[in-house]
């Protein structure tokens, strides 16, 4: 039995701090099979479900790429100026 193919989608790596409690759930979740092989893979399996979950939902239809970025947060600072009468 071989292993698995190589991803065929660019990675980039992320390191992430967290709490021995939340490390030994996804101890748990590992061990359930379904999680992948390790802590960091099930980390990663449930952070992209809640990027999936949320882009079903609509919530980060709003949030385009970097070059959009700017005009959100001008915007959102134009929104939160006091209004004058």
């Amino acid at each position: 039995m071989s292993g698995r193919p190589p991803n065929q989608i660019e990675s980039t790596q992320l390191r992430l701090s967290t709490t021995p409690q939340v490390y030994a759930l996804l101890e748990r979740l590992v061990e359930s099979g379904l999680y992948g092989k390790g802590p960091p893979e099930a980390a990663e399996r449930l952070i992209s479900e809640g990027l999936q979950r949320l882009l079903k939902e609509g919530v980060l239809l709003n949030y385009g790429s970097k070059r959009d970025r700017g005009s959100r947060r001008q915007q959102s600072r134009e929104r939160s100026k006091p209004v004058q009468k």
